[in-house]
């Protein structure tokens, strides 16, 4: 009786809110995930929607940004309006704009304004309007703030990462813009969704938020859980890496790392694409125990997973400073079950720290050091670190669960008289 009690509730709250969304997600096939496609923000706002959805709060209209380089870095001058599915039951209005500097984010910001004109005067019957925008980058949080005003729609930004200049991008005018855009936008909006709580701290300490660092789609825990006796009689300790081949994923730091270890048994593979991908080859061809396995799909990259030994998430937070990012990477890795060595990043230690093992020193020879610590560890109790990771996953970490969490939040804006 609690339950349907229960159920019958959500469905209410779920029919008295107008959503809207607004973002850069696409399909993730061609012509989409090309130089400009992010897989890590394009999954989460993929596991994000489907998990509103199977909340029944799926958004009454997505509105999304096609990535791609500014011209002539891409030959598009002009990309058209068009409807797309995202995946079954989900489909995306993919923004026009012209594909040029400075009038790309003019453009794409005014589209975004009238368009949620239009939609709330469609949504008027609807007690609580919300538009949840990810970032405030493109399209520009200017643009959705004043359509949220003039319609009494409360604004949400979901912000999973805000680049400082000439740390983790370069420090030129218009990122140096972005970033006092930011520090401007933030405390204006209703409520904030963030990565992690330092966002708050230093750009709105008196807004209203919630700290959601990311999910798992549900399927990624339906494999056969890792068996603890696997690799007793193992030829190998294999170290595997995956994710955006930069600088602040520590890419430099686990070269080096894989350089001390001089015992022929371990394996180091690495999946991804980016800056330093170069580097990688390039110890590839120097160092025969070292595989690169190239920019690998959804499922490619959960097969490497099965391969590991230990995954390492590597997010620099010393050398590189990145207080306003979390590694969603790892959240996959701790559903995958095989054990993970991770960096102090933001709320890491706090939140998963009995889950993994927490890497304090992010220096080559401290990432060696803890390699070796792992790898001479019984294979039952390296990979039992594993299995409770990928259950802490399970019962808490899918998106359907985080989905929850978020709506919890925006129906308590939704209170508060405009």
């Amino acid at each position: 009786m609690a339950l349907q009690q229960t159920k019958s509730k959500e469905k209410t709250r779920a029919s008295e809110l107008a959503l809207a969304y607004i973002g850069a997600v696409v399909p993730d096939r061609a012509p989409y995930n090309g130089k400009a496609f992010s897989r890590a923000g394009n999954m989460a706002q993929l596991g994000l929607l489907h998990g509103l959805a199977a909340a029944g709060v799926a958004p009454a209209i997505i509105l999304t940004q096609r990535p791609l380089q500014a011209f002539p870095g891409s030959r598009t001058i002009y990309a058209t309006k068009k409807l797309t599915q995202l995946e079954p039951g989900l489909s995306a209005e993919l923004i026009p704009f012209f594909n040029m500097p400075v009038i790309r984010p003019i453009v794409v910001g005014s589209y975004v304004f009238l368009a949620l004109i239009r939609w709330a005067w469609r949504m008027n019957e609807a007690s609580n309007k919300i538009i949840l925008t990810f970032n405030l980058t493109e399209p520009a949080g200017v643009f959705t703030l004043l359509a949220a005003r003039l319609i009494r729609a409360r604004a949400v930004a979901w912000i999973n990462d805000i680049n400082v200049p000439g740390q983790t991008v370069s420090n030129n005018w218009m990122r140096r813009l972005d970033f006092w855009l930011q520090n401007k936008l933030l405390p204006r909006f209703d409520g904030l969704v963030v990565v992690n709580e330092e966002i708050v701290n230093d750009f709105a300490p008196k807004q209203r938020f919630v700290c959601v660092d990311g999910g798992v789609r549900s399927e990624m825990l339906l494999d056969s859980e890792v068996e603890p006796t696997r690799k007793k009689e193992r030829t190998f300790f294999t170290i595997v890496a995956a994710g955006s081949l930069d600088d602040q994923n520590g890419i430099i730091e686990i070269l080096k790392a894989f350089s001390l270890l001089k015992e022929p048994f371990y394996r180091l593979r690495i999946a991804g694409s980016g800056p330093l991908k170069a580097r990688v080859q390039e110890a590839e061809l120097k160092d025969s125990r070292i595989e690169y396995c190239g920019y690998l799909s959804h499922d490619q990259v959960r097969e490497l997973y099965r391969s590991a030994d230990v995954l390492i998430n590597m997010r620099l937070t010393e050398r590189v400073k990145t207080p306003y990012f979390f590694p969603s990477k790892l959240l996959e890795y701790m559903a995958s079950g095989v054990p993970v060595i991770t960096t102090c990043t933001g709320h890491v230690e706090k939140r998963y720290g009995d889950l993994v093992f927490m890497l304090r020193n992010e220096t080559a020879e401290g990432l060696a050091e803890m390699v070796r610590f792992v790898a001479g560890l019984d294979d039952e109790q390296r990979c039992r670190r594993g299995a409770i990771a990928r259950e802490y996953m399970r019962l808490h970490g899918t998106w359907e669960a985080r989905a929850k969490i978020i709506l919890g939040f925006v129906h308590h804006l939704g209170k508060v008289e405009l």
